[in-house]
């Protein structure tokens, strides 16, 4: 089976449309998934809701933006961190005052830290944890952004008084 093409602009049209998926082939792949933005949105106070001793139900507010990470004073012992990225993360970790990082994703009674909250919107991420139990006084709060691939660990944190 031969296919003719006697039409000088349908010949142009496949020659132009081989050109552009040719040039198309040897771009370079970008990583287009890797985190871009990462910070430190807010901080606020967390009040645990439940009336059952075995179960937790946090509600989280009076949040304070981390812009140039002021120092953020709130009269709770239990903080609600809010932080976004944009692309992709791995793992998130937080770190109080310079422990040992802990996963923001366990929701265990006995865990210092409680996932709360994650929400997409558009290409932002926007993940809510509770650190629970922590101490009067000013702690420095460090959330690390593990990535899925590449080398570069994205670091944000905010300083708190908890006045209580």
């Amino acid at each position: 089976m031969e296919i003719v093409f006697r039409n000088k602009k349908v010949k142009m049209l496949l020659l132009l449309l081989f050109a552009v998926l040719l040039t198309i082939s040897f771009m370079p792949v970008n990583k287009v998934y890797a985190a871009t933005n990462f910070s430190v949105s807010y901080a606020g106070e967390a009040v645990n809701i439940s009336q059952n001793p075995s179960y937790e139900s946090w509600t989280v507010g009076n949040f304070i933006a981390n812009t140039y990470h002021p120092t953020i004073n709130l009269a709770t012992k239990d903080v609600s961190i809010q932080f976004t990225w944009t692309g992709s993360v791995g793992n998130t970790l937080v770190s109080v005052d310079g422990g040992t990082f802990m996963s923001t994703d366990t929701v265990g009674l006995t865990d210092k830290v409680y996932f709360q909250d994650y929400k997409q919107v558009g290409t932002q991420v926007i993940k809510t944890i509770v650190l629970k139990n922590l101490s009067a006084g000013a702690h420095k709060i460090t959330v690390r952004a593990l990535p899925i691939s590449g080398t570069t660990v994205l670091t944000d944190y905010t300083n708190v008084v908890l006045n209580y």
